[in-house]
């Protein structure tokens, strides 16, 4: 156990990658692809050289974004990739097919390495990789981690710890502006204790994690900085991860499960701490993610899908899509915006003077848990201008505390029946 940091010091070299035609054949189609998107040519009569040179000149004339990355020349029969750009990696495939030609050896004749890679010994404070037990500090830099970024997915950390002082990006952008990154981007990560942009400083535009862990960890964002990423919240968790593993958002821009595709699990979530106003915090849950537990103390949550198994509330607003339940909740202040088709409620649910239930906002039909009750303090708002909830299987049960029910504002629309 010990202290290692990121210091991103090594020297970028380019990356240069090779194949070798060793039969040739008019009926074969000789063909190279990056991300899935490539060129093939016929091979060429003037026998295996030939053929590397037509593919070659092929390579080097296409407007696929991802081959422009790479100067391509022929050397009799071998076909050369070359990166345009120190330390940037590339992952080139060829197949020969139709015939009876063949390549030979195909892959990295020098290896692409530089500042930007996380299994590069000379990026690290102690010139090792970090190992089991160690607490990984990312402070004061401005050095991208980018490549390699399952180097230290096998490693237990005991935390991970970025600054606000690192203004740097951990893992790549999911677009590229050309094309869709094929390359990994997500940092893969285990670590018992996450802690994200405390201290002073700007803080860093992307944070790219994603756990994978068979002991619980405990994530805390004290702040980010503003995302570079059109549509995606700087910092973007997903991970599957054990029980008891928790967040706590207390300012920033967080996305859960964000990023179409991923998964984030938590026992519990917490958003919402410095001022208990909406700009502390702007979290993002993606449709398969969740937590079972939330604790909501102030700024803008939004929750696209799932469900939730209880509710805590005291500031700010969560706003619910979907198809997901939510069970017992305690509205003490701020707004639950419900509009999910799940069922709400469960056990003892409140809402105090200064909570709100706002169900105006869709217009699907929504049912409340058969036989439960909704308490409500004086000043409590329940808005269902639509009649959009019901009982589930009898009527919705509305119990004032320590009031009368003129004393709270109740909103059902036109035509809803009253049973006392």
């Amino acid at each position: 156990m010990g202290i290692n940091r990121w210091i991103g010091n090594a020297i970028p070299t380019v990356q240069v990658w090779s194949l070798t035609i060793t039969a040739n054949d008019t009926a074969t189609n000789y063909a190279v692809a990056i991300n899935t998107k490539g060129v093939s040519v016929a091979g060429d009569s003037g026998g295996v050289s030939a053929t590397a040179a037509k593919l070659a000149a092929a390579l080097a004339a296409s407007s696929i974004a991802e081959l422009q990355e790479v100067t391509w020349t022929a050397n009799a029969a071998s076909v050369i990739g070359m990166g345009k750009t120190a330390g940037k990696p590339f992952t080139a495939l060829a197949a020969a097919a139709g015939g009876t030609g063949a390549m030979g050896s195909v892959g990295n004749t020098t290896a692409c390495t530089g500042p930007n890679f996380l299994d590069n010994v000379a990026n690290w404070g102690n010139f090792v990789l970090p190992i089991n037990g160690d607490d990984v500090y990312v402070e004061n830099g401005t050095v991208d981690m980018l490549y390699n970024l399952d180097a230290l997915g096998s490693v237990a950390l005991n935390s991970f710890n970025v600054a606000a002082s690192y203004t740097g990006n951990i893992g790549l952008l999911q677009y590229t502006g050309k094309y869709l990154e094929y390359r990994e981007t997500m940092l893969t990560l285990q670590a018992a204790r996450t802690n994200i942009g405390y201290g002073p400083g700007a803080g860093s535009p992307r944070v790219r994690i994603g756990s994978v862990s068979s002991a619980a960890t405990a994530i805390t964002v004290s702040n980010t900085g503003s995302s570079n990423e059109p549509g995606l919240p700087t910092f973007c968790w997903c991970g599957l991860v054990a029980p008891g593993s928790s967040m706590q958002v207390l300012r920033g821009s967080v996305g859960i499960g964000a990023i179409p595709g991923q998964y984030g699990g938590l026992d519990s979530l917490e958003v919402g701490y410095v001022t208990n106003v909406q700009g502390d915090a702007q979290v993002l849950i993606g449709p398969l993610s969740g937590a079972t537990s939330y604790t909501i103390a102030g700024g803008t949550t939004v929750q696209q899908g799932n469900g939730l198994g209880s509710l805590e509330m005291s500031a700010g607003t969560l706003t619910v899509y979907g198809t997901g339940n939510c069970g017992q909740f305690a509205i003490n202040g701020g707004t639950l915006f419900w509009n999910s088709t799940g069922q709400l409620g469960g056990g003892s649910n409140s809402i105090s003077g200064k909570g709100i239930l706002d169900l105006s906002q869709d217009m699907q039909a929504k049912t409340f848990v058969a036989g439960g009750v909704i308490y409500a303090a004086k000043g409590a708002t329940i808005n269902d201008p639509s009649n959009v909830l019901t009982g589930l299987g009898e009527y919705l049960t509305i119990e004032p505390q320590g009031c009368s029910m003129s004393d709270l504002n109740l909103n059902f629309g036109y035509g809803r029946r009253v049973q006392v």
